[in-house]
């Protein structure tokens, strides 16, 4: 054991800790900043959730003034992308992904609100009222075109089958109706997104 020439003291080594390389590789990956992962297009898994909140929100407005003009839809597929975003703050929507996700809402806020109307109808036993406005409709064009393939089609429209067919129809009116507005405002949504994402 070697001694200190100046005070006699003995003198101990300690062997220092040298860090394997594995373990230096590995500190530094769990230090290093994680860098957000950007994903493109739409996650339709991820997606349902929110566009189906979105048309029931959109549904739900149409039983109010809000109703009249469209704006409920519009509202409902610029919401549809704001949720969408909060599920997936990494996910790149471009317009064409926001009118997708607006479509979407709009085909569930269709669903949503044709069913909450029949129920209502069925809950207030309203059927009769119903169609005693749609014949006052029916009869008041007539009136208005005296074209005799016009009273004759308004006649059919009037009977238990045309009835039937007029309401296919309106079925059928109202989804695209939805749609094409609830799409419009997802992509309205996906557009201010951006927009807020560039300041």
């Amino acid at each position: 054991m070697p001694f200190c020439a100046a005070c006699g003291a003995p003198q101990i080594r300690v062997a220092g800790y040298s860090p394997e390389p594995e373990h230096i590789a590995r500190d530094l990956t769990q230090d290093a900043p994680v860098s957000p992962v950007y994903h493109p297009g739409i996650q339709w898994s991820q997606a349902l959730r929110p566009t189906a909140m979105a048309g029931l929100f959109g549904a739900l407005l149409m039983f109010t003034p809000l109703g009249v003009f469209g704006l409920s839809m519009l509202m409902a597929g610029a919401l549809s992308v704001y949720l969408y975003r909060r599920r997936n703050p990494w996910a790149t929507l471009t317009t064409g992904s926001g009118a997708k996700l607006g479509i979407a809402s709009g085909f569930f806020g269709s669903l949503m609100f044709g069913w909450g109307a029949a129920v209502l109808v069925l809950i207030f036993h309203a059927g009769g009222h119903v169609r005693a406005i749609i014949v006052q409709a029916l009869d008041q064009s007539a009136a208005r075109n005296p074209d005799p393939e016009v009273q004759q089609m308004v006649q059919y429209l009037k009977s238990p089958d045309g009835l039937a067919t007029a309401g296919i129809f309106f079925a059928v009116f109202l989804v695209v109706f939805f749609v094409a507005l609830a799409g419009a405002g997802g992509a309205i949504g996906a557009v201010m997104a951006r927009r807020r994402e560039g300041r």
